[in-house]
């Protein structure tokens, strides 16, 4: 049996496809009764390798209080990928008393690509947040500078 041609080539570049691509960071479910992120920005929105990039998120801490927020990110350049998780430098401060409010974490991408950061909080009592997520893109040894 001759199968046409399409039919042979369609295994073949579904397996490139998914193999260019950088799975995305998994983060946990939300808790029914946890706390709340209601926007995420990265400032400045498009970057370059080296160059400082702050991820701005609002949080409403519910009944507990939030003790540390978490990140997942994912990273595209050209078929290369890479993926992984961190814990947010956020200083103490930004959440100790304060049942809603706005937090900033620095980061400094070391390599260009497209990265999708996913942002989610937790409190004392361990409840997770719901996730937010936004992209940025990073420009490698081209870019003008900080």
């Amino acid at each position: 049996m001759v199968r046409p041609w399409f039919v042979l080539s369609f295994p073949a570049l579904a397996a490139v496809l998914i193999g260019g691509c950088a799975s995305r960071g998994v983060m946990d479910p939300p808790s029914p009764d946890g706390p709340r992120l209601t926007s995420l920005a990265a400032r400045p929105p498009q970057g370059a390798v080296g160059c400082p990039l702050t991820l701005v998120f609002a949080f409403d801490a519910g009944d507990g209080e939030i003790t540390r927020a978490l990140a997942a990110w994912s990273r595209t350049l050209g078929r290369r990928g890479s993926a992984g998780h961190t814990v947010l430098d956020v200083p103490a401060d930004a959440f100790a008393g304060h049942p809603r409010g706005e937090a900033a974490a620095r980061l400094m991408p070391k390599l260009p690509g497209r990265y999708v950061y996913s942002v989610q909080v937790e409190d004392r009592a361990g409840r997770k947040s719901n996730v937010l997520e936004t992209v940025v893109s990073v420009a490698g040894w081209w870019a003008p500078g900080c």
